[in-house]
């Protein structure tokens, strides 16, 4: 996908902007989106009324806005790892432990469960893996190691605050 920039200062990200940016986003993740496991994602509440899947789905298109912009601006990302971290950072919200503990909890606890069904039903690699586990940050102390994970938290809470404050998705 080749986006054109003009010299203005870009202060807000339009999705509008980013046209076939959800083709981009299934061709990178067409398993997870399919799986079981995200299905169940659908019926998951998350931020107020929104399902972990709507969420993870507006996390994934912010994170590949972002990464769109930093490669136009000469910064390796690798958009199939950001955006599948993206798409599976919250997945262990799915898991009944994690969904009927207590919300402070589920802060620290998601993460690793998410690290953990990503590793194991969908082969993430360690950049996707460093995302998934630090993207609580700065509750969680560790920051990712990555730019990619980077990308995850910003997108990640620009989406959780438009959910909880706007309720928007």
């Amino acid at each position: 996908m080749q986006v054109q920039f003009n010299n203005k200062n870009h202060k807000e990200l339009r999705l509008s902007d980013f046209p076939g940016i959800n083709s981009r986003i299934l061709e990178l993740g067409e398993d997870i989106l399919q799986s079981d496991r995200y299905r169940k994602a659908e019926t998951v509440v998350h931020h107020g009324t929104t399902s972990v899947y709507r969420h993870s789905l507006a996390v994934a298109r912010y994170t590949l806005a972002r990464c769109i912009i930093d490669e136009a601006r000469g910064k390796e990302v690798s958009e199939r790892d950001a955006v599948r971290a993206a798409l599976l950072h919250d997945i262990g919200m799915t898991d009944d432990e994690v969904h009927d503990a207590l919300a402070p909890q589920k802060c620290y606890l998601h993460p690793k469960r998410s690290a953990e069904i990503a590793e194991k039903e969908f082969d993430a690699n360690e950049v996707q893996l460093d995302s998934i586990l630090h993207h609580m940050w700065p509750l969680n102390v560790v920051p990712p190691k990555y730019r990619e994970g980077w990308i995850l938290i910003l997108a990640d809470k620009h989406c959780s605050l438009n959910e909880v404050v706007l309720g928007q998705v």
